[in-house]
């Protein structure tokens, strides 16, 4: 849907004045301090040279989004408006602005179709101002830190990843980041299914095959962009991505499956786009439990 080959392109990286180059393998081009609310993690980045706002890191998200409040404040005119859909039933309006900038630091960039899209009802703090989408994470290798929490950006020329990290394959499909996960829905069932990775979700995997588990419970679901419904959640034996197995998982049935941040909180997680591959680390959240519906 983006009108352009990749959604986002470098401007400047400047520090102290001067052009900085990131000549050692793994030193970060630009580090961007964060906070966590839940499972989530917020960055504060200016648009346009105003600012700082707060944006949720949302992978889920193929575009990067502007709450219309803020593409007011900024005095963006609407060229074109379209529709999308999110996590819950119907329709969402979405309003194009043209190109903005957005710069932490010495991180300046220039994305081309941010969507303005209302955010009001999302289950997000009312100080969110938007949402750094997917396209944000493909043209540099990008660490996301839950415990610091920050995003460190990288270039993908340089970076060799962590001793200490287990690389799984990623693909990127029309700004959409996923990967493969073998889901054990009972002693019987075992099926591998592509996930879309959804960092703006606190849900562990979201999928269908969840309603052939081990128990089922009715709930509402949606909790983003659409309307919410009424749905279900299941137990499922084992979830199991790369080499890391995590038992006893909850999950809300979704059509389109996902997998978030009650999986992802458990590493620090590298997104390497330009390579095809995700680095994950794991941290002492590891063997948490994954808690049942309303815990």
């Amino acid at each position: 849907m983006s009108k352009t080959s990749t959604g986002i392109a470098l401007v400047a990286l400047s520090l102290g004045g001067s052009i900085f180059s990131a000549a050692v393998p793994t030193r970060p081009i630009a580090t961007v301090e964060g906070k966590r609310e839940g499972k989530l993690i917020f960055v504060p980045l200016r648009v346009n040279g105003k600012g700082p706002f707060w944006f949720c890191v949302d992978t889920g998200a193929s575009h990067t989004v502007l709450d219309p409040v803020l593409a007011r404040e900024l005095h963006l005119k609407i060229i074109e408006s379209s529709a999308t859909t999110g996590t819950g039933q119907g329709d969402v309006p979405v309003d194009h602005v043209g190109p903005i900038t957005i710069a932490s630091g010495s991180l300046e960039l220039k994305v081309p179709d941010p969507w303005v899209i209302d955010l009001s009802k999302v289950p997000i703090p009312k100080w969110t101002r938007g949402l750094l989408g997917a396209e944000f994470f493909e043209g540099y290798v990008v660490e996301l830190n839950p415990e610091r929490p920050s995003l460190q950006f990288y270039d993908p020329a340089t970076y060799t990843k962590s001793p200490n990290a287990t690389s799984i394959p990623l693909t990127l499909e029309n700004h959409r980041l996923l990967i493969t996960a073998r889901i054990e829905v009972t002693d019987q069932k075992v099926v591998e299914h592509q996930l879309r990775v959804d960092t703006g979700s606190e849900d562990s995997v979201a999928d269908d095959i969840v309603k052939e588990g081990r128990e089922v419970r009715e709930t509402v679901l949606g909790n983003g962009l659409g309307k919410d419904f009424k749905g279900y959640s299941g137990l499922v034996k084992a979830v199991q991505i790369g080499p890391f197995r995590f038992t006893e998982v909850w999950g809300p049935g979704a059509p389109r499956p996902a997998v978030g941040m009650e999986i992802f909180r458990r590493f620090t997680t590298v997104f390497d786009v330009p390579h095809g591959a995700m680095h994950l680390e794991p941290n002492e959240h590891l063997a948490d439990a994954v808690p049942a519906p309303g815990q």
